[in-house]
């Protein structure tokens, strides 16, 4: 009786006869590894009396194991009663994708029933992401409209376009499908902005635009301002392309805008944020000398990019902004002054070589300036 196959034929018989009477006995003589293969036996052949005895006597991962084997077995009476007993994670991963990938309904409900709220919220979205159809059809039913809803935008963040497709229809309130448009839009995923566009209203247009402008997005811009107003939100996607550096979207967008919204505000962020490039492209566009506190230069000087605050200076009214820096006792005062007197010098130095006839080096001054 000491020889492994020994056991093993012994609990198979057992098994087989349905002999629970002598399954004491049968513990009692073997070793752990033997226990470990009963059980996993007993789960197989969807014998319970051994599976709810042995399931005491076997480590966390066999008990797992033996979840994943009820579930391949279509041992239903195993799934619901290892369910609770196996790790949370176990349950709501392995387990739920292998009954989704046999199509066990009835395996996914019961596993479901034994997932805490807040997980099951998350199997169904961590699936979408994956882009695991087979357990996005059969949890989705067992969901709540708001996990539908976590899962719907969690596929589009990960550009999942064919399960956008899938839970569309059953998301059902337009903030839902805007908020989908969004993640799709942030994250460059034109296939699924596709797909989300015809059931989004203008605002979760124009707002899904601003962000795919925010993150440079071009393929997405061009995709989305037919279908919105970039004017809107005072042309809050220029100014989200002009803060980030994105020269491309910003020449895009600008016959599309209003550069001159609220204040030139786009130039501003451009030059606040160091983006001589963009700078560059809506200077032509913009006001540079709207109201001190307001203009690229005082912003350009506050947020220290002096190199932008070089470039806009000729543009700028540098009188007044230093007027308003020094009332207000700014730091930056002192940069701006000695901008000014370094420029003075070499307009008089041009102005001198111009005198002299010297015109090469009063070019060079000049592109200097």
């Amino acid at each position: 009786m000491n020889n492994p196959a020994d056991f093993n034929d012994e609990f198979f018989a057992l098994l087989t006869g349905n002999q629970e009477d002598d399954l004491d006995a049968w513990v009692k003589q073997a070793s752990e590894e033997q226990r470990k293969a009963g059980f996993l036996q007993a789960v197989r052949m969807g014998w319970m009396p051994g599976v709810k005895r042995l399931v005491t006597l076997v480590d966390q991962k066999t008990v797992d194991y033996g979840l994943t084997f009820a579930v391949a077995s279509h041992n239903l009476a195993a799934v619901d009663f290892l369910a609770p007993l196996a790790t949370l994670a176990h349950r709501s991963g392995a387990a739920i994708e292998s009954a989704a990938h046999k199509g066990a309904v009835r395996a996914v409900e019961l596993l479901v029933s034994h997932i805490p709220h807040t997980v099951k919220n998350g199997v169904l979205a961590g699936a979408a992401a994956k882009g695991q159809m087979e357990i996005v059809r059969l949890v989705r039913p067992l969901s709540t409209e708001m996990e539908v809803h976590n899962a719907l935008v969690a596929a589009a963040k990960e550009g999942q376009s064919a399960i956008v497709r899938e839970l569309l229809p059953h998301s059902v309130l337009q903030n839902y499908r805007n908020g989908a448009l969004v993640a799709a839009a942030k994250n460059g995923w034109v296939d699924a902005v596709d797909v989300l566009l015809p059931m989004c209203d203008a605002p979760g247009v124009n707002n899904a635009l601003s962000h795919a402008a925010a993150a440079g997005y071009i393929d997405v811009v061009r995709q989305l301002v037919a279908h919105c107003d970039p004017k809107a939100s005072n042309s809050l996607a220029l100014r989200a392309a002009a803060q980030n550096g994105y020269v491309e979207c910003v020449q895009l967008l600008i016959p599309l805008s209003d550069p001159l919204s609220n204040n030139s505000a786009a130039l501003r962020e451009a030059a606040a944020n160091g983006h001589l490039g963009c700078v560059k492209k809506l200077l032509p566009v913009s006001n540079p000398k709207e109201t001190p506190m307001l203009s690229a230069l005082y912003w350009a000087l506050g947020h220290g990019q002096d190199r932008c605050a070089e470039y806009l200076y000729r543009f700028s009214d540098p009188l007044a902004v230093l007027w308003y820096l020094e009332t207000e006792k700014e730091p930056k005062a002192k940069v701006l002054s000695e901008m000014m007197v370094r420029r003075q010098k070499q307009t008089l130095h041009q102005q001198i070589a111009e005198r002299r006839g010297d015109n090469t080096e009063a070019e060079v001054v000049r592109r200097k300036l």
